[in-house]
């Protein structure tokens, strides 16, 4: 059984790792079938930071980190990531 909080924590520490100066607000983790049958992981990531954007080259490059420390928990689900400004997701900010 997938631990949502133990990924979520996971996605948290690389996130806070690789961008600085920016404040997460939530991270929802949900397993699902994609359209080929294959078993993913949704991730969406809402979060807070001046001008609500992220830098694109550390997005793009953030499975490479995440991956292994997936697999160290034995989840081999692909996970499917979304950056959600906290002012795009309708979310208020705590």
């Amino acid at each position: 059984m997938l631990e949502r909080e133990e990924v979520a924590k996971i996605v948290s520490s690389l996130f806070h790792e690789r961008f600085r100066n920016v404040e997460i607000i939530s991270v929802d983790v949900n397993e699902e079938t994609d359209a080929d049958g294959d078993e993913i992981l949704r991730v969406k990531v809402v979060f807070s930071a001046d001008g609500g954007r992220l830098d694109s080259s550390l997005t793009s490059g953030f499975l490479r980190y995440l991956r292994p420390k997936l697999s160290e928990l034995g989840i081999e689900q692909f996970p499917v990531m979304s950056f959600i400004s906290v002012q795009d997701s309708g979310s208020a900010a705590a």
